[in-house]
């Protein structure tokens, strides 16, 4: 791995987040779990829509999970979305707002992060080649007489398909395309954010594009199935939506509320297993409370059936519906640190010796004991603890972690995730990870 990597990794550790690059370099435990999914890959790419649920109780990598299944599929030739939920930003039971998160977080390869404009201008430009492409009937060259209709016709018959399912999609991306060409681009930018379901978007740019009113949650399934046919039509070989966090469904107040998101993912699941959103992978991942309670999957029977039963057995099915992350042990907290600890000398040559193997052994031991012995919802803080030893290497010759460190933590720490400090309090940290919001969240 290169300096710039290992960098990126060790900073979003030090500060308790998911590496946005390099997740293989420190991924254990989950290559099973991971090549299960990627199976899925060749399945959409082929035209199919799938979807899978994958639960994992707190600590046991969801998140990273779900970004490095989506950095692969960037690196596969996919565009890719990494969805949270979160209350009041991004609800579950508000379909608008999901799909306007699955836009904002679109990227590919070249662009991991913020790409939804990218991949429309990949798009026109393949409208253009298209129209170049002598093979086609065209075999017109920009600034050619008859060349800015010859494109106009490509992008309405590109668009076709789309139009029926998507029309309002249609409409605005074809406006779009016609703003690009003529050089408008506050339009063209502006019927962009239209597509990415920004709400606060001009009239004057709707207008050209004879949209009226804004997104609702009727538009959103057509809208995802337009925007799937838009990055395959850019090139790419299809779109994973990843969706982080869904248990925070079960701490909304109102059932109807809590219904009405899984009633999204119902309806989208349905759709995919019946063709009519081909070219996408949706992945959904939340911990055991979301799949359990009776505030969350079990309201809803169709989607129950759907998902089906966790295989939890020593031989699971990984290519089920539902599939489980292991949680940490002391072994694999163990390998990942052992496994940061190399990276931060690819990063820091000549400064890791103070911190061997026993050492992180030994932190390993320190911080699940301060959590009474629940290793599993231990991971993200003891990464962090080992990155500031590892700072210390770096920075003080003198320092020496086997003398000079003792892990130390108590459930006033402002650091401290609820769960993690139900752990440190002898309390059910399932319970914790629920716990009800207050009234107004879910308005």
């Amino acid at each position: 791995m290169d300096e710039r990597t290992a960098d990126i990794v060790i900073e979003a550790l030090r500060v308790g987040e998911v590496p946005a690059e390099g997740q293989d370099a420190i991924a254990t435990g989950i290559e099973a779990h991971i090549a299960a999914l990627a199976k899925e890959l060749p399945r959409i790419a082929a035209g199919r829509g799938r979807a899978r649920f994958v639960r994992g109780d707190f600590g046991a990598g969801k998140t990273f999970f779900l970004r490095y299944l989506a950095a692969l599929a960037r690196k596969e030739g996919f565009a890719a979305s990494y969805v949270r939920v979160s209350y009041p930003e991004v609800p579950l039971h508000k379909p608008v707002a999901v799909y306007r998160a699955l836009c904002s977080g679109l990227g590919v390869s070249e662009r991991p992060d913020g790409a939804l404009r990218h991949v429309a201008e990949q798009w026109l430009y393949k409208a253009t080649e298209r129209v170049m492409d002598p093979s086609l009937g065209h075999g017109l060259q920009p600034g050619e007489p008859g060349f800015d209709e010859a494109l106009s016709k490509e992008v309405k018959t590109m668009l076709g398909g789309v139009a029926d399912a998507a029309p309002a999609f249609a409409q605005a991306l074809g406006a779009y395309a016609a703003a690009s060409l003529a050089g408008e681009e506050e339009v063209a930018r502006a019927l962009l954010q239209w597509v990415g379901g920004d709400p606060k978007v001009a009239a004057t740019a709707k207008r050209r594009a004879h949209l009226v009113g804004n997104l609702d949650a009727t538009d959103v399934l057509p809208m995802l199935r337009g925007l799937a046919a838009l990055v395959t039509q850019a090139g790419y070989r299809g779109l994973v939506v990843v969706v982080d966090e869904v248990e925070r469904l079960v701490r909304l107040p109102r059932a109807d509320s809590r219904k009405t998101g899984l009633e999204l993912l119902q309806n989208w699941m349905g759709a995919m297993e019946a063709g009519q959103v081909p070219g996408v992978l949706l992945v959904v991942a939340g911990t055991s409370s979301f799949f359990t309670s009776s505030r969350a999957v079990p309201m809803l029977e169709p989607l129950q059936q759907r998902i089906g039963t966790l295989d939890d057995g020593p031989f699971p099915d990984l290519d089920a519906a539902q599939i489980a992350l292991p949680p940490f042990n002391a072994a694999r907290l163990q390998s990942v640190g052992v496994a940061v600890r190399d990276l931060y000398e690819v990063r820091y040559p000549g400064t890791t010796d103070r911190c061997d193997d026993a050492f992180v052994s030994r932190l390993a031991g320190e911080v699940a004991g301060a959590f009474r012995g629940k290793v599993e919802t231990t991971p993200r803080r003891f990464l962090r603890e080992l990155i500031g030893v590892l700072g210390r290497c770096q920075q003080h010759v003198a320092y020496r972690p086997h003398e000079h460190f003792r892990f130390q933590v108590n459930a006033t720490d402002p650091e401290l995730a609820d769960a993690e400090r139900a752990a440190i309090e002898g309390r059910n940290v399932a319970e914790a990870e629920v716990a009800p919001l207050p009234e107004g969240f879910d308005l």
